[in-house]
Formats: structure tokens, sequence, C-alpha cells
């Protein structure tokens, strides 16, 4: 337990970085917590400085975040899958929830994918398929990540076990489950309004 304990201190400290809040003050003397979505990532980074430049650099800092904690927690002493996937899912709690901005922070998407590119690294293309489809069905950023999101979810729950060992061999389905699930349900929160404000947008 001690080790799941350090591995979810390791893994939120990383998280928590504010890479969006701290681009976008040194590139416009800005809270990006008050200025367009206020969502702290990738996306508003962008949509507050017009800089693709500076928008790339919070991507890669944040998918960063996540394959660091990762990383980190499975260099600790027995670490097995449920000790780096702690790590994993801290990450992703520590981006969207950063005790440094008084939890203000973002949807967690990138650091999601870069934690789960070494927990389990075959449902992050299949996530990206499913975003892809959705974005250009709806051409809708955050409704394609609530709706790659959500099917994720339903196929990791309806998948058979065997085809989850065979392609992560010596790991537990039920384990990769739990983590898919809580990494995607921790997404899905901070996607709520967005999601709720493009569905009024489609009634009017």
């Amino acid at each position: 337990m001690e080790w799941h304990l350090l591995s979810f201190f390791v893994g939120y400290a990383a998280g928590s970085i504010p890479s969006a809040y701290l681009a976008v003050h040194w590139k416009s003397r800005i809270d990006i917590r008050n200025a367009g979505s206020g969502n702290v990532g990738t996306l508003n980074t962008y949509e507050v400085t017009r800089s693709k430049g500076v928008a790339l650099v919070v991507l890669i800092a944040d998918l960063a975040k996540g394959v660091f904690a990762a990383w980190a927690a499975s260099l600790l002493p027995e670490a097995g899958f449920s000790v780096t996937a702690t790590g994993a899912v801290a990450a992703v709690v520590g981006h969207n929830f950063p005790v440094w901005l008084g939890f203000h922070g973002g949807r967690g998407l990138a650091t999601a994918a870069g934690a789960t590119l070494l927990v389990c690294w075959p449902f992050v293309p299949f996530w990206m398929t499913l975003w892809l489809a959705g974005y250009l069905l709806t051409r809708e950023e955050n409704v394609a990540s609530a709706v790659s999101s959500t099917l994720t979810i339903l196929s990791v729950l309806t998948i058979p076990g065997g085809w989850i060992t065979a392609l992560l061999p010596g790991v537990p389905a039920a384990a990769v489950r739990v983590y898919v699930i809580l990494v995607l349900v921790m997404i899905l929160l901070r996607l709520f309004e967005p999601v709720r404000a493009y569905v009024e947008g489609l009634r009017k």
C-alpha cells in the first residue's frame, strides 16, 4: 500500500504542473482561467494566445506529464500494473484538479493519453480513432472527446477479457478495465459543461 501512496503522490505532483497556465501567462500575461473557455489546456491555450507554437508546447508538456508519472511509478520497488496505473491515474487527477490553481485545471486528455501509452497502449490508438470519427461527425472537439471516451468505456466493459490479456500479456483484464474507466470518467466529468452547452446550442 505504501508504494501505491507514493505512486499517487508522484503522479499527482507531475500532473498538477500547470503547463497551460504557465505558458499563457508567459506569452500574454493572462490568467487562462479567466479567458476563453477558462479551461487550462491546449485548445484554450491556442484560443487565448492564437499561437500554434505555444499550444504545441503545452500539448507536449501535458503528454509528458502522463508519461513521466507512469514511468516514475514503474520504477518503484514491487511496481506491478496496479502501482504504475495508480501513478497514471494520479497524473490525470493532478492535471484536472491542480492544488496550485485552486483545483481549477484542464480536462486531462493529453495527460491521460501520455500515461496510457505506458500503462496499456492499445487503448490509445483505439480512443484516438473514435475521437477522430466523433470530430468528423460533429466538428466539435469536446463532443468528440465525450463520444470517444464513452464508447471506449463501453468497449472495455464488453470485449472479452482474453482479448485484453492477449494485447497486454500478464496484466489482469479486470485491472485494465478499472484503469481505463477511472481515467475516462475523470475526463467525462470535466466535459459535462461544454457538451451541455453544445446540446443547448443545437436546440436554439
